[in-house]
């Protein structure tokens, strides 16, 4: 699901005077971030893909999760790069390749903490349905 992951970080990196881009300094990556990233960070990418066919319409249906981390003392900034998550791709508008009619919708969030080795995570998942041109 090339075009999506693509369109989800043209999202992100177009919105650079916006706070997620700002508050992670550029750090989303899809799958897995690099050994010894900086924190905080981010990764994304898609976790379940189905096919809806109908008569008139093929649209595809991907589970995309995004997981923000940081190793702060504190929840208190997670929270915050959580909400400029929320505040970028709640219910947003995305341009992809060979799709139209894209609904992105956020289905559940979670946030999950390390104490072995003092990091916080905050999961995010988003249900995405894409109409094929």
């Amino acid at each position: 699901m090339t075009p999506l992951m693509t369109g989800l970080y043209s999202k992100f990196t177009a919105d650079t005077d916006g706070n997620l881009y700002t508050a992670l300094s550029g750090r989303l990556y899809h799958g897995e971030a690099p050994q010894g990233v900086t924190f905080p960070y981010a990764v994304m990418y898609a976790i379940d893909q189905q096919h809806d066919w109908s008569f008139s319409d093929d649209f595809e249906d991907v589970l995309v999760q995004f997981s923000i981390f940081t190793n702060e003392s504190s929840a208190s900034n997670i929270g915050t790069y959580w909400s400029y998550l929320k505040s970028l791709y709640d219910d947003t508008t995305l341009t992809i390749s060979g799709y139209s009619k894209i609904h992105m919708v956020r289905t559940s969030s979670n946030l999950l903490r390390d104490t072995e080795n003092n990091i916080w995570q905050y999961v995010t998942d988003y249900e995405v349905m894409l109409k094929q041109l």
